[in-house]
């Protein structure tokens, strides 16, 4: 409910963030972003109108050595704990990769100081902003490049973590490796109409492994 100018927002997070400023464009679609901002007490802009993607380019333009980004883009080093093992990582990339049927998946795995979130999807914000761009002028259908995407993947997660510790039998990683895929994108973007089909087959089944 405040407003701020480019300066002073700089000036609020120059510990945290220097000279980049994370912003919110869809309250509702970024809320598993915004809610691990406000727990680590991070600074977001809201953004919420067309004009605004002109004026970041503006701003930016105006001041080089700023640059925006979108709160689901990037994830500031103050969200971090200590870097993820690196065979952890690797392990971790592997088998998503085999269990989400995606060989070009990018996977990073990340020691977030929250443990409320399994999984979470990033765009590029270049990849984004040129979609948006190509969308907005109808140039769609012009061999767009496809959005950069990563999935991220919290070693912190009990979840994440017994995918790489705990010695479970192949259905389940596969269950459960889709799944985390299925809500990462889910609080990002909407599913395809096959993609929800298996996400809500898929829920019934863990739910009934449960019982």
């Amino acid at each position: 409910e405040d407003y701020v100018t480019l300066n002073e927002y700089l000036e609020k997070v120059k510990d945290t963030n220097e000279n980049t400023v994370f912003y919110i464009s869809n309250k509702e679609q970024q809320s598993q972003y915004i809610k691990m901002f406000k727990d680590n007490e991070l600074l977001a802009v809201y953004l919420e109108h067309s004009i605004d993607a002109p004026f970041i380019s503006h701003l930016e333009y105006s001041n080089h050595e700023v640059k925006f980004k979108r709160i689901d883009s990037n994830i500031s080093d103050a969200l971090k704990g200590e870097a993820a093992d690196k065979t952890y990582e690797e392990n971790l990339t592997t088998l998503f990769k085999e269990k989400v049927g995606n060989d070009k998946l990018k996977v990073s795995v990340e020691n977030l100081k929250s443990n409320h979130v399994a999984s979470m999807i990033l765009i590029s914000e270049e990849s984004r902003r040129m979609q948006e761009m190509m969308k907005m002028y109808n140039m769609m259908g012009m061999g767009a490049p496809e959005t950069e995407m990563t999935l991220v993947l919290n070693q912190n997660h009990p979840l994440v973590d017994a995918l790489a510790h705990k010695d479970l039998n192949d259905e389940t990683k596969t269950l459960v490796c889709k799944q985390l895929y299925d809500l990462a994108l889910l609080a990002n973007q909407s599913l395809s109409a096959e993609a929800m089909y298996d996400f809500v087959e898929r829920s019934n089944k863990l739910l009934g492994m449960i019982l």
